[in-house]
């Protein structure tokens, strides 16, 4: 066993790393869809994430929801892959 596969992931870390990069794609798509481009997923987001909208507000909403949905995601797939390490 190599010293890299001995490591385990730090769950919180993990976390931060995937709502920091959903948090942009949801920004991305709520900028997006106020020209056209990506409306199918801003309506889907828009039935997940309460007030995602692509004004100012609906899109500030979006990312905070995006973070949120982000964390929690990256810090239990960082708990189980630590979890199914053992």
């Amino acid at each position: 066993m190599t010293a890299l596969s001995s490591k385990r992931l730090d769950p919180v870390a993990l976390g931060f790393a995937v709502a920091t990069l959903w948090s942009i794609t949801v920004a991305a798509l709520g900028l997006t869809s106020q020209v056209g481009y990506g409306q199918r997923w801003r309506t889907l987001l828009a039935e997940i994430y309460p007030g995602f909208e692509p004004d100012e507000g609906g899109l500030g909403a979006g990312i905070v929801w995006g973070s949120l949905d982000g964390l929690f995601v990256g810090v239990v797939l960082g708990w189980l892959s630590n979890l199914f390490r053992r």
